[in-house]
């Protein structure tokens, strides 16, 4: 992320916040939202269109609503992610090294990402101050590259869906921010107090993964992390601009995300075992008795008729217009009640929740994702060559963040706010860092979770610090075997 200089003209290298992207970059809005992944793990892929005017909704049939002040109305939410907190030491006496940590995050702060009305006079004028320098680049062998020059993408005035210059689900400058102390945090934590890291990434650069879904605001999170872990230093004149690989891939092969925008290919059993959970009498029965009434209160309040199905629909996109609203103290409908806001959030937690814990469901979401942390783990554990220190995932609620806390027994239910921050940490009981494979083989591992700040003890676990074997058995019940995703055995 870049932000936005005040005149357009030459940036200088100590200005850009962004690691530089040296392959052209494909437009996606699609992902997972604030609240977009409810039933069918959905996520919207959100096509651009003119913003929706007060006369346009009037002409609709849609009725303006009185607007208050959101902290006139309601308390601020933990949704918001106003505090990235730190990371704590391991509440033990045992020596432990850290020899790997693993992280995954979802975006920061953003616009609305669905393309449906929040009600009928929402007049907000989003602006956006945080673009991408990008440019194409083919000879990227070299530690440090000279482009001619360095493109600035920018929305186009007037071509939004939303009013100003910001596209569905964009990035603001807020979710840098609580990216940027994400990095801070961790760069205390693993370089400052366990010694993990280097002083610097171009000490050790191989040691480092980095990883997002193919999403514009996912991408940002993830390079502001970096660039808080370790920030930009002015480059001299001639020196060049560092190349940090930034590894991304398409939806359907992203076991990170959940379909049907993501993962398709993954393990295509997940649609037959979403629409069980999603056609289940119990649910059914929760959507007459709860969904339905509280979608026509809803429908009342704004003024503007929560949109049917699943995809872009649902009382889903009101949360959202809620979210994106209070989390900057915007106006929303006078008749949004503390009580009816925290309806809202308890119906979509509890579709959501509902579907996690579905047989199956969970396992196939995000099973082989955790297949693939494991196989991490394992090259630490044996000693293989290039094993990595650090991974990042960069990606959304619905995927990675809910499903994986759901399959370590760790997930309370609550939706993740902006900028959680989970870290899966890989310790040496005893002994010092480093040593050759034999000496890994015999060592005990210990693995332990963190979420926003807050020590884990997974399902199964005998403490916070879980022994690898029993982490093991965790992971043996949660990822899925081929032929149970319908996939070929090899």
């Amino acid at each position: 992320p870049h932000t936005r200089p005040d005149a357009v003209g030459r940036v200088r290298r100590q200005d850009m916040v962004a690691v530089v992207r040296v392959a052209a970059m494909r437009r996606n809005r699609g992902g997972a939202g604030a609240a977009a992944a409810l039933v069918a793990c959905v996520a919207v892929v959100a096509a651009a269109g003119a913003a929706a005017s007060q006369a346009a909704g009037e002409s609709q049939g849609w009725t303006p609503v009185e607007l208050r002040r959101a902290s006139e109305l309601l308390d601020y939410p933990a949704y918001c992610g106003a505090t990235q907190q730190p990371i704590p030491a391991p509440a033990t006496t045992q020596k432990l090294t850290l020899v790997q940590a693993q992280l995954f995050i979802r975006h920061g702060d953003r616009t609305p990402s669905f393309d449906v009305p929040c009600w009928a006079n929402d007049n907000v004028v989003y602006n956006c101050s945080v673009d991408m320098l990008q440019t194409a680049f083919t000879d990227t062998s070299a530690p440090t590259v000279a482009p001619p020059r360095m493109f600035l993408k920018t929305m186009m005035p007037g071509r939004e869906y939303l009013q100003g210059n910001c596209g569905l689900g964009q990035l603001t400058q807020r979710g840098v921010s609580q990216q940027l102390a994400n990095g801070a945090n961790v760069r205390a934590a693993y370089e400052e107090r366990e010694g993990l890291l280097p002083a610097d990434l171009a000490d050790d650069a191989d040691a480092f993964h980095f990883r997002s879904d193919d999403v514009e605001r996912t991408i940002q999170s993830g390079q502001a992390l970096v660039n808080g872990l370790y920030p930009p230093s002015s480059a001299a004149p001639g020196s060049g601009i560092p190349v940090v690989r930034w590894w991304t891939m398409d939806p359907e092969m992203d076991n990170s995300v959940c379909p049907p925008t993501g993962g398709k290919k993954v393990c295509p059993a997940v649609a037959n075992a979403t629409q069980a959970a999603t056609t289940s009498a119990e649910f059914m029965d929760h959507l007459k008795t709860v969904t339905e009434p509280l979608d026509a209160e809803v429908s009342k309040v704004f003024g503007v008729p929560v949109p049917d199905g699943w995809v872009n629909g649902g009382i889903n996109t009101k949360l959202d217009c809620l979210m994106t609203h209070v989390c900057h103290d915007r106006p929303i409908p006078a008749g949004v009640t503390q009580d009816l806001f925290d309806r809202i959030v308890a119906e979509v937690e509890w579709q959501n929740k509902f579907e996690l814990e579905y047989p199956n469901v969970t396992r196939f979401q995000i099973g082989k994702l955790v297949a693939e942390v494991f196989g991490n783990i394992e090259d630490v554990v044996r000693g293989a060559a290039g094993a990595k220190k650090l991974f990042l995932y960069s990606g959304h609620d619905n995927g990675p963040i809910m499903p994986l806390l759901a399959a370590l027994g760790v997930f309370d239910g609550q939706w993740a706010p902006y900028a959680t921050l989970i870290t899966l940490e890989l310790y040496r009981v005893g002994g010092a860092a480093g040593g050759d494979a034999a000496e890994a083989a015999d060592a005990d591992f210990v693995v332990r979770v963190v979420h926003n700040g807050v020590e884990q003890t997974m399902t199964g676990c005998s403490s916070a610090l879980c022994p690898l074997p029993e982490f093991a058995a965790l992971v043996s019940k949660v990822v899925p075997s081929n032929a149970e995703c319908g996939l070929p055995s090899q």
